[in-house]
Parts: structure tokens; sequence; C-alpha cells
């Protein structure tokens, strides 16, 4: 985002500007430890479905943000690194 006047907000009638960061939400690391196991057990669970829209190759990120950034794709994106025997 490029710099702007944030007084401009202020003509336009409360409006306010955050950057929240995930820190500001959860008390200490066995919050958010606690948090993660209880999302990713609904995932294990099948009470969370995650929708997978793609696939990439992380050599190929470029091409994974371009499908982001075009609305090509919907769902998560993956990107994959190469298997140590060189297969993707």
């Amino acid at each position: 985002m490029p710099p702007f006047d944030l007084q401009q907000l202020n003509a336009q009638g409360s409006l306010t500007v955050t950057r929240p960061r995930i820190d500001d939400f959860l008390l200490d690391a066995e919050e958010r430890r606690w948090r993660s196991d209880e999302i990713f057990g609904l995932v294990a669970d099948g009470k969370l479905k995650v929708s997978i829209g793609a696939r990439f190759p992380l050599e190929h990120a470029a091409e994974a943000h371009a499908a982001l950034e075009s609305r090509a794709t919907t769902g998560k994106i993956l990107l994959l690194p190469a298997a140590v025997d060189g297969r993707a």
C-alpha cells in the first residue's frame, strides 16, 4: 500500500487503519498450541473442510501468485517442494 495522508480518512467519517498481528489476539505459546491443535483436529476429523484449489511446484511460485491475483482459482493454493528423488 503506498503512503497516504491519514487525515483523508477523517474526512470520510471515523474510518480507521489497523495492522493486526496474531500476537495481539493470543496470550502466549500455550494458547497458540491449543488453538492450532483444535483447528487441525477439526480438519483431521472431517468436521472442517479445506478446499485446495490448485497445487504448484515451489519453483512455479510466480504462477501461483498470478493465479491468486487474477482470481483464477478458489480455495487454498499449495506450493509443493520437489521430493528428494527429484519428483514433485
